[in-house]
């Protein structure tokens, strides 16, 4: 994933993997590019809000509800 080689799907999958092992700096950096290449922005949302709901919106994705 990290050379480019995997699918954005991979890229959400190992960002929330990352969220849930604490690696918060290393799933914001794959959220990122994931959006920038055409992430569902609903599932990129979905795994910001897991960081932090603020994220999310920085990121301009939607924000789940509650």
């Amino acid at each position: 994933v990290a050379s480019g080689q995997g699918t954005v799907e991979d890229e959400l999958f190992l960002a929330e993997a990352l969220v849930a092992s604490k690696a918060i700096a290393a799933a914001k950096e794959i959220l990122v590019h994931a959006k920038e290449r055409g992430a569902n922005p609903v599932e990129i949302g979905r795994i910001a809000a897991q960081i932090a709901p603020a994220y999310a919106k920085e990121l301009g994705v939607p924000v789940p509800k509650p």
